[in-house]
Parts: C-alpha cells; structure tokens; sequence
C-alpha cells in the first residue's frame, strides 16, 4: 500500500473490508473501558480494528487492533492471507534503507517544560490489577554514551508522572533490551543523562 502511516493504513482498510473497522462513538473511559471492548470482540472471535472517538477527558482518540489479525496483517503487506507466512518472513530478512525527512510532522508541536504533561496522553489501563496506565508497545530509541551507537526495541512504558515514564529493561544477552540496559548502566554510573526516545504505539492482539 502506498500510504505508510496509520491513519492511510486505517482508511485503506475500512474501504477494502468496511465490517473489519468498528468506530465506537459512545464515550470511553481509559480506566479498563478499551481492554473490556477489545476481550468481548476476542470471546467472539472476531479481531476488528476498533477507534475510540470519544476518550473522556482527553480530546485525542484511541486506535487499537491494528493488525490483530492475520488478515490485516497480510493487507498491510500487501499479500493475501495464504501468502503471509513467507512475505512476512522475506520481508524480515530484507532490509530497507530508512529515509531521512528534513522536517518530520512530529516536529511541528513541541511541548517541554511546564507545557508537558504526558497524562494528556489517552495512555490506557487495561486490567484491575495494573499498576498504573501503560503503554504495551512503546519503541524505545537509545543511544550508548561511550560507543553512540543507536538501538531500539519495543518495550512497556508505564506513565509514573507528569514528564515521567518508567520501562523494564533487563540484561539479557544478545536483545534489545541488553543494549538499552547497558546503555543506561554507563550514564548512571557517568551520573549523567541518557540520550532517549520513545515513539508510542498501542497494544497489538494476535488471532
């Protein structure tokens, strides 16, 4: 498909299976409400991208499931689902070049200081037991201070304040996670920070 980003994806998709994307236009509560309409359509095996127009007290919506299923998951690589297993696995070994945009749209609101407040963000809580507000996916972008190598890897975030997150990262050899890990034990034993990034992205389900 042409477009590369979400909202391209998400229209692309609603006209090629219009069943396959629910719009919820009632209001929602982060507290659970997401997780409860994803588990319900999950109980009867169906996996839809679901958009939550209304999100109480924020003014952003929420887009969950999408790519929950093998079928929109073969729509996003272009294939059908019969073709998936060996796209998917072509596509890992083949590796593109990134392309370098002079003046990314993210760039554009720029929030630091007072001005930012990252529980403005609809960052759900999916279950009673959680322990705060979370993203499942979060891309965590980092980079050593001693060699300036990059790295990232997807990991949990949990919101802890106002210009706070925490993640887990852990040292197991050969991974990601290894890497940031490392990457975080030389800045604080340097006491200084660690250059980081996050790019936000929602909880995925697998049929």
């Amino acid at each position: 498909m042409a477009g590369q980003d979400l909202r391209s994806f998400v229209a692309a998709y609603e006209r090629a299976h219009p069943g396959e994307v629910i719009r919820v236009t009632d209001q929602v509560s982060i507290e659970e409400d997401v997780m409860a309409l994803v588990l319900e359509y999950e109980r009867r095996r169906r996996y839809p991208i679901l958009i939550f127009e209304k999100v109480a007290d924020h003014d952003v919506p929420v887009v969950c499931n999408v790519v929950a299923s093998r079928g929109a998951l073969a729509f996003a690589l272009g294939v059908d689902e019969r073709g998936l297993a060996p796209e998917y696995a072509r596509r890992i070994k083949d590796y593109v070049k990134p392309v370098v945009v002079p003046d990314p749209p993210f760039r554009h609101r720029v929030l630091t200081g007072p001005g930012l407040d990252l529980a403005r963000l609809p960052i759900p809580r999916y279950f009673p037991g959680d322990a705060g507000r979370y993203l499942t996916a979060g891309m965590l972008v980092a980079r050593d201070p001693d060699t300036g190598v990059e790295t990232e890897g997807y990991h949990r975030f949990q919101l802890k304040g106002r210009d706070r997150m925490g993640v887990s990262l852990h040292s197991r050899p050969t991974s990601a996670s290894s890497r940031s890990w490392a990457g975080s034990s030389a800045s604080r034993s340097r006491s200084r920070p660690a250059p980081r990034s996050t790019c936000t992205c929602r909880r995925r389900r697998r049929s």
